[in-house]
């Protein structure tokens, strides 16, 4: 060993303290690479359209539910069917759809002329939601986010 502790083939020995420099950058790299990658799988958002007998399911209420029965997300169907709901685990979940809509209104008249009714509210009556549809135990409706934006139709039939 030479001076300042260089070897003499100029080599420099790893300390207890330069042992845990390296100990805590590898630490800090593992922890940055599982935090993203737990980031992208969450939050994933799913769109489509809803369809009883190739009908809108219109003034309707989709929710999807995870294995433990718990509801994780739920969209109102608009008058052509169609519905967008956000923040979704990416994994299996049963669906259900019911009738009414989220809020539990509709317009009961038609829209003013020149107007398409108030935002995020069917102007027409709920659709008739088949029985069977309306419980994720009974429905047999599944869906299985695998990208962060994926669309899928659901048909009651």
């Amino acid at each position: 060993m030479g001076l300042n502790g260089v070897g003499l083939d100029g080599s420099v020995p790893i300390t207890n303290r330069c042992f845990g420099r390296l100990w805590l950058v590898a630490w800090a790299c593992l922890y940055l690479v599982g935090g993203c990658s737990k980031q992208s799988q969450s939050g994933g958002q799913l769109s489509g359209v809803v369809r009883v007998s190739g009908k809108p399911a219109s003034g309707s209420t989709i929710r999807f539910f995870d294995e433990a029965n718990q509801m994780v997300g739920a969209a109102s169907v608009g008058d052509g069917g169609e519905y967008v709901v956000t923040d979704l685990p990416r994994k299996p979940l049963r669906v259900a759809v019911e009738p009414g809509q989220e809020s539990g209104l509709y317009a009961a008249a038609p829209p003013p002329p020149g107007t398409t009714g108030l935002p995020g509210v069917s102007s027409v009556p709920p659709a008739k939601i088949p029985e069977k549809f309306r419980s994720a135990e009974t429905s047999g409706l599944t869906a299985h986010l695998t990208q962060e934006v994926q669309i899928l139709d659901f048909a009651l039939d």
